[in-house]
């Protein structure tokens, strides 16, 4: 692997290396809370299914993912730097960023946008036919502003009248849109 982020499509092997780029960059996601640590027990969440005990959370997430999904990583010579999933179904729906994480040791490296203009074209190529205007949409914390930011640089607008609580995590999402 070289200096420059190689971008491919994730197997099942690469769950446990996104889930170590994926728990940290939860945890720098929203200030003043270890999202990632509250939310995932990262050695627990990455097993494999065995006798009765079901898959841990992170891998069935991933798993249905990459069944149903787009599930990209970038690779660096350190390993996993970051990943991107989305649904671009061609249809009445537009696009979705189900998520988008990088590392934080690899912030500001470019890696986030190179994944999100791979999704963007990915989705450009598939000419998706959507019921309005809207290509795609992703949902981010809205007590994350670097993610707000970093979505705004990349093309897409916020829906300001649409919120949604994460009961679970106590915190509400935004919508983003990226428009025709």
């Amino acid at each position: 692997m070289s200096a420059t982020p190689m971008l491919r499509s994730a197997t099942l092997q690469d769950i446990p290396a996104l889930a170590e780029a994926m728990v940290p960059a939860a945890n720098f996601s929203i200030p003043g809370r270890n999202l990632g640590d509250e939310l995932y027990d990262l050695e627990k969440d990455v097993q494999e299914a065995r006798g009765n005990q079901p898959p841990g959370k992170i891998r069935t997430q991933f798993e249905e993912q990459m069944k149903m999904h787009n599930v990209w990583l970038a690779e660096v010579e350190a390993g996993v730097a970051g990943g991107i999933a989305w649904r671009d179904t061609v249809g009445c729906t537009p696009g979705e960023i189900l998520s988008l994480f990088v590392h934080p040791r690899f912030h500001g490296r470019g890696i986030g946008t190179l994944l999100l203009h791979h999704a963007k074209k990915h989705a450009l190529g598939h000419s998706l036919v959507t019921d309005g205007e809207v290509l795609m949409e992703v949902r981010c914390f809205e007590k994350n502003p670097r993610a707000l930011k970093f979505y705004e640089r990349g093309g897409f607008v916020r829906r300001e009248s649409v919120v949604e609580l994460v009961e679970e995590v106590g915190e509400y999402l935004a919508l983003l849109v990226w428009l025709k």
